[in-house]
């Protein structure tokens, strides 16, 4: 059984179904019946081969897919989400001043996921809990081999995650330009819960700092099956890359059959099994060395 499974998992896509059919425009019976074959689905994935973690991930949303169709289901909370968020970017600025704040900045947007309820909080509350975060150290910190192989790089892909948390990439994307010819920014090629797509990241102001390009897919995370030809190469051949959050550092298995160069993730730690992979505790702060 792959580390990042566990039973909590089925209650947490549970949840993930019914939340994604409750934000549709189905009639109320198409929703049961709709939740209801989303649970169908994941008990036939949790009855089957449980040794590849992002297989099961990308199935379970392949299938959401088909219920939901095209539409962008959480585009109030990434509005939202963004604007919040650079209500407090001169805030983050103020700590992002060398390369290890940037990185801590980046590692805090990944705690405040505003796509999950977070947004019912006033901004005061936010700039509490902001300042009070980004003073926490790191469960695991590799920056000193980070600047080692920041050094031998030409150029770095980074990977975004969510609404809200890139507007906080922003700084340290900035910051990496410092050292670099060129930074390639990748993000969803279509809406998926609070996650930001490409077209987001341009218009969030990427592209003035970035070079600004598609995954090729709409899975959380990279599931290589999904993912352009043109993402997968650059994968494999960028100099150094940062894979930010959760989902994308839950990718590594996949990264791993396409890439062998210096691979880091910048997250917090928000689920069991991803804490106990890790080796840290549950909602700790985590910049590793992945390969």
């Amino acid at each position: 059984m792959h580390v990042f499974i566990s039973h909590i998992c089925l209650q947490c896509l549970g949840k993930l179904a019914y939340y994604f059919v409750s934000k549709t425009k189905l009639s109320e019976e198409e929703k049961i019946r709709a939740t209801a074959h989303l649970y169908r689905k994941i008990a036939e994935l949790f009855e089957g081969d449980l040794s590849n973690y992002m297989e099961i991930c990308a199935n379970f949303y392949l299938e959401v897919f088909k219920v939901t169709g095209e539409e962008d289901l959480f585009a109030e909370e990434k509005k939202l989400s963004n604007e919040i968020a650079f209500k407090l970017l001169d805030l983050a600025k103020q700590h992002a001043e060398t390369l290890s704040g940037a990185i801590k900045v980046a590692a805090v947007g990944n705690a405040l996921d505003f796509g999950t309820g977070v947004y019912e909080v006033s901004l005061e509350d936010f700039k509490k809990e902001f300042s009070e975060l980004v003073s926490r150290e790191f469960a695991i910190n590799d920056y000193s081999v980070f600047v080692e192989d920041l050094k031998k790089s030409q150029n770095i892909l980074y990977v975004l995650d969510n609404a809200g948390e890139a507007v906080f990439d922003l700084v340290l994307v900035e910051k990496l330009k410092e050292y670099v010819d060129e930074v390639i920014v990748a993000a969803r090629d279509k809406p998926v819960q609070n996650d930001v797509t490409a077209k987001e990241a341009l218009e969030l102001g990427f592209r003035k700092i970035a070079k600004v390009i598609s995954t090729g897919s709409r899975v959380p995370g990279i599931y290589l099956k999904t993912c352009s030809s043109e993402f997968i190469e650059i994968l494999k051949n960028s100099d150094l890359v940062v894979l930010k959050g959760q989902g994308n550092y839950q990718s590594i298995d996949e990264i791993k059959k396409v890439r062998s160069k210096p691979t880091y993730a910048i997250l917090r730690a928000k689920c069991p099994p991803v804490a106990k992979a890790l080796g840290v505790k549950y909602g700790d702060f985590v910049f590793k060395k992945l390969i």
